[in-house]
């Protein structure tokens, strides 16, 4: 139970903190030239296949053995609004960045690879704005999971 409520508390550290680097990379890419702003989305899609990814599957996982553990331990009991809460964010949080932030990222890292004087291909843009629309769902999803996981629960 302990290394699990861990490896949940890790998970959780890698995949926030790296929604926080990817938040930043992104920002800075919009004032850097046509060549580092390629290197830059790289090392985007980078982030979120070492970081973001790998920490969402270890918290998802752990958060679901905890849970299980939970119900064992309370025999079958269900446990409060704020648990409930939190599981269904996270859970939410979760399938958005796998199923929809890590193919999105990986594909504008290739993308980037296609942009040449005259600009990147109009796909480009498309991948960029819906992966900044996911992060930011994925944010206040992780924030709501956060908040009633510790405050209301």
């Amino acid at each position: 139970m302990l290394l699990t409520r861990f490896a949940h508390f890790f998970g959780m550290c890698l995949w926030l903190g790296g929604m926080v680097a990817a938040m930043v990379i992104a920002v800075a890419a919009r004032s850097e030239s046509v060549s580092s702003r390629v290197s830059l989305f790289h090392l985007l899609g980078r982030v979120y296949s070492f970081v973001i990814g790998p920490g969402a599957i270890l918290t998802l996982l752990s958060g679901v053995a905890l849970t299980m553990s939970m119900g064992q331990a309370t025999g079958g009991g269900t446990g409060s609004l704020g648990t409930w809460v939190m599981q269904a964010t996270g859970l939410l949080a979760g399938g958005l960045v796998l199923f929809a932030g890590l193919p999105t990222a990986t594909k504008l890292a290739r993308v980037a690879d296609m942009v040449d004087e005259n600009g990147p291909p109009p796909i480009f843009d498309r991948l960029r704005k819906r992966l900044a629309a996911v992060a930011h769902a994925v944010a206040v999803l992780a924030v709501l999971s956060l908040y009633f996981g510790t405050v209301v629960r």
